[in-house]
């Protein structure tokens, strides 16, 4: 049986097996690396609707040719049919909140909120701002003028610096030196920490838990929503025992925690004054 089907099997020759090739081949190599985002995926689109589109929403060759005759086989078929249909809907939609509104959503209500301030501040003010855990933010979105012969027609005010998924004993080593060398050089300027919500105790941990560190936490502007999956929230923070009770004694503000927790922050940093 098996042997009488082998020639159903897509074969490099046939479009099929070229389409089954465009997924798999990427999907292999794509895998070997160990980023990973879901945008990675968007070549396959092509393949995958070429090959299963008719299966969501399968459409009879002859329907525009003749019409055939009602049957109750024929209204199951249908019937399977648009419940796939429905399903692939609701899928789309709920992908699309996620992606649109949802995941790394917090970034576009910074950069809009970042460039207010930036025009209203003196010109002079340097704005240093240092990513983690999210995206990288195209310094293009804060029309930072270039002339078509590549030459900045302006000062640069804004200098960006992404620390990806770095520890966050790190990040905070390197706003202390941002910070450090503004004050040797005298310049007026802004350090900002652009962080999910979800780090914000374990930030707030690295800081106080070294009673030696110069660092102050000032303001702090949150956008929602925002969700990193590199660093998703949750119910437990990184003091278990404390966490523990506050769940138990405190449901409601622990509720309300985790909800918080589904947003960008943008923290401002200073140095102690000696």
């Amino acid at each position: 049986m098996v042997n009488a089907r082998y020639n159903y099997l897509p074969t490099v020759r046939s479009i099929k097996g070229l389409m089954t090739t465009s997924i798999l081949a990427p999907l292999a190599i794509l895998s070997i690396f160990p980023h990973q985002e879901p945008r990675f995926l968007i070549p396959l689109i092509l393949p995958f609707v070429y090959l299963y589109g008719a299966r969501i929403l399968p459409e009879r060759e002859d329907i525009l040719v003749k019409s055939y005759k009602f049957n109750r086989k024929s209204q199951k078929k249908k019937h399977e049919s648009y419940t796939l249909f429905k399903i692939w809907i609701v899928i789309n939609v709920i992908l699309t909140l996620f992606y649109g509104f949802i995941h790394q959503g917090g970034v576009f209500p910074f950069v809009s909120h970042l460039s207010t301030e930036m025009k209203v501040a003196d010109y002079g003010t340097k704005y240093h701002v240092i990513t983690s855990h999210i995206y990288s933010i195209p310094e293009s979105l804060f029309l930072q003028k270039v002339s078509p012969y590549g030459i900045r027609m302006q000062p640069k005010r804004l200098f960006m610096y992404e620390e990806g998924s770095n520890q966050l004993t790190d990040v905070l080593k390197k706003i202390s030196a941002l910070l450090s060398r503004c004050r040797v050089s005298s310049l007026e300027c802004k350090v900002y920490l652009v962080i999910p919500n979800s780090l914000i105790d374990s930030l707030e941990y690295n800081i106080y838990k070294d009673n030696k560190s110069n660092l102050v936490l000032n303001n702090t502007v949150s956008f929602y929503p925002h969700l990193s999956v590199e660093a998703l929230p949750s119910l437990y923070n990184i003091n278990a025992e404390e966490n523990y009770k506050t769940i138990l004694t405190r449901p409601i503000f622990s509720l309300i925690r985790f909800v918080e927790s589904f947003g960008l922050s943008c923290i401002e940093f200073t140095l102690k004054v000696l």
